[in-house]
Order: C-alpha cells, then sequence, then structure tokens
C-alpha cells in the first residue's frame, strides 16, 4: 500500500472501524484483564500466595 496523503482518509476509516470493533468486543488479553475489587482483595491476602500440590485428602 503506498502511504501518502492521499490514503488518510482510508487509513483513518480503518482506524475508525478498530476502534468500533474494540468498544463491542471483550478484550481478553491476560495483561490487559482487569480484576474485580473483590479477587483484588482475595489475592493480596494470605490466601492468595496459598499453594496446593497433589491432592488433599483427610485422614
Amino acid at each position: 500500500m503506498d502511504i501518502s496523503q492521499n490514503n488518510f482518509p482510508e487509513i483513518l476509516k480503518l482506524v475508525k472501524l478498530h476502534e468500533e470493533w474494540m468498544d463491542e468486543t471483550v478484550n481478553l488479553i491476560a495483561s490487559e484483564n482487569r480484576l474485580s475489587p473483590a479477587v483484588n482483595e482475595v489475592l493480596k491476602s494470605d490466601f492468595g500466595n496459598r499453594v496446593a500440590e497433589g491432592w488433599f485428602i483427610k485422614y
């Protein structure tokens, strides 16, 4: 594609279409996900630092 001022309206149209698409979709890129306040509180607590290995078996 020849990038010049002649293509600016087409590029602007594509950018606007992309913005509309982003407004109508759910962005699932993990690095950009926002957690709910409740989940943030749990992860900041002791519970967020616990690690389980194997199966829990009550003896």
